[in-house]
């Protein structure tokens, strides 16, 4: 008997000697993911200024604003999955004179003034929107911008008419482009 016991636990160690014994391997992962807001935008194609007098216009120092009667209004409605929001403001076409945009297209003599309905102007500034990216497009240039803290909102922002400095224009219809866009935080 103990012949067959010796036996068998040769058996056992021999076995266990070929048997192939692996290590334990684990990694870690991590999953990601970012969870972005979305949001609304509704603005009018066109913001459409009351005739203006050439004569005014020649007749007012660069910098100048016009009275009201020849200002602007359009509503800003906004609706963001997001409580804070940033609207962008870009006038790629322009330049500035004391912080408004002039006429693009060369048509630097005329110039327009933002403000929101709570009378706080939107100061244009000349600088690279590296940290805005619409449609893979970094904007540059001339932009206005301002902060909601609120899902829902209706703006009003009055175009304010000044006398921009340049070349004098023709009576005729002008346009400046503006791009409005919205980005939640």
């Amino acid at each position: 008997m103990k012949n067959s016991i010796c036996k068998y636990l040769i058996l056992i160690v021999l076995s266990m000697l070929n048997k192939t014994v692996y290590a334990e391997a684990q990694s870690i992962t991590n999953i990601k993911g970012i969870v972005v807001g979305s949001c609304s935008l509704d603005f009018p194609a066109t913001v459409a200024l009351p005739d203006i007098p050439l004569k005014l216009l020649d007749e007012a120092n660069v910098g100048m604003l016009l009275s009201d009667e020849y200002s602007g209004v359009f509503e800003l409605k906004t609706n963001c999955t997001s409580a804070e929001y940033t609207i962008y403001f870009v006038a790629t076409e322009s330049s500035l004179i004391n912080s408004c945009i002039t006429g693009a297209n060369g048509t630097h003599y005329l110039m327009f003034c933002l403000r929101r309905d709570d009378n706080i102007n939107l100061p244009f500034k000349v600088d690279n929107l590296t940290s805005l990216e619409h449609e893979n497009t970094n904007y540059g240039k001339v932009y206005a911008s301002f902060s909601k803290l609120s899902k829902e909102s209706e703006t009003l922002v009055s175009v304010k008419l000044g006398r921009g400095g340049g070349k004098k224009v023709e009576a005729g219809k002008y346009m400046t482009p503006l791009t409005i866009i919205i980005q939640p935080m």
